[in-house]
């Protein structure tokens, strides 16, 4: 009987998100120039796929664990007219995520995929500096979570 097949994969991603609104404490700030949160990870993945069904489609699950990298770049202001806040935190953190998707042979070797992440990453702490008198404002509990949706080809040998 075919019982579908293990594989392994090595991941590294890339995600950039532009922050286009802060609120704390229910406030509104006012963002100075253009800020944002990049994220980096590296991921060791382990999926099963099923037997094919319907022809040549599988279904795939999976799991993979590694580390995160999460660079802010976030400046505002308290209220219109000052102080300046930043919060230049670069954290490393470890990172989990669940994977399940879809693939189907097109040709010998050659794959079609659609899949769906949700990527987690552990619990964090943000540096919140006041740039108007130089010193550390606070720290803050930070979370991180992603969904991604991945259309591509694989080469499978």
């Amino acid at each position: 009987a075919n019982w579908g097949r293990v594989r392994g994969e090595i991941e590294f991603g890339q995600h950039t998100a532009e922050v286009e609104a802060l609120s704390l404490n229910g406030v509104n700030r006012a963002l100075i120039s253009t800020p944002d949160k990049e994220v980096t990870t590296n991921m060791v993945n382990v999926f099963y796929d099923t037997p094919t069904f319907f022809g040549p489609i599988r279904a795939e699950f999976g799991a993979g664990i590694g580390t995160s990298k999460i660079d802010y770049n976030i400046n505002y202001n308290v209220n219109p007219t000052g102080p300046a806040i930043e919060i230049p935190t670069n954290s490393s953190q470890g990172a989990q995520q669940l994977m399940v998707g879809l693939s189907g042979r097109v040709l010998d070797g050659l794959e079609l995929f659609a899949r769906f992440t949700q990527l987690t990453i552990e619990d964090h702490k943000v540096e919140r500096y006041n740039r108007t008198t130089g010193t550390l404002d606070s720290t803050l509990d930070a979370e991180y979570d992603a969904q991604t949706i991945t259309i591509g080809a694989r080469y499978v040998f």
